[in-house]
């Protein structure tokens, strides 16, 4: 019996998801791709949102969104508000990565297709963790628009705070 070991398991993992963004790359219809792989795509543009694949992937996933007949992503300006008026370096990548999370919460989650909030709730919590990526490798950079989006998160309101989001949109009802 062989074992594996760390660096082994490391290296087979990264190797597969290039594998994988090599062929969202190549693949000539977006919405032929396996869930695994859109997820797996998803997961490494959180993880390594600057990586060298990283342009081409976010193209490629956002094509498959918009073609993919199952996954229906609205996006809201209230939700989308505080990317939109920044001016940190990443701030389209994170606006995007909402909406990426937001498709891979539909895609774990199809019996909560319909809920907005927690559609919604996810794609933020997936932005946030890219952003923390991104601090992380260089914490001058900041972009301050997503602080009460942190606090709310860090405070246990994080619903609350994409339900008023969400109405600017019409989406849902304000909380009371």
């Amino acid at each position: 019996m062989m074992k594996s070991s760390p660096a082994l398991v490391a290296a087979a993992l990264l190797t597969g998801m290039f594998c994988t963004t090599t062929a969202f790359a190549q693949e000539s219809k977006p919405a032929a791709l396996s869930k695994e792989q859109v997820l797996t795509a998803i997961q490494l543009l959180e993880t390594r949102p600057t990586s060298d694949q990283a342009k081409g992937l976010r193209a490629g996933l956002i094509a498959w969104v918009t073609d993919a007949p199952d996954v229906s992503v609205n996006v809201c300006g209230g939700i989308v508000n505080p990317f939109l008026k920044s001016k940190y370096q990443y701030h389209t990548e994170l606006m995007i990565q909402v909406m990426l999370g937001s498709a891979a919460y539909i895609l774990q989650h199809p019996d909560s297709a319909n809920n907005q909030v927690a559609i919604n709730r996810a794609g933020i919590l997936s932005s946030l963790r890219t952003y923390g990526v991104l601090r992380d490798a260089n914490p001058s950079l900041a972009m301050p628009e997503l602080d009460p989006i942190l606090k709310a998160r860090n405070e246990g309101t994080l619903d609350a705070w994409v339900r008023d989001a969400l109405a600017e949109c019409g989406t849902v009802t304000p909380r009371h």
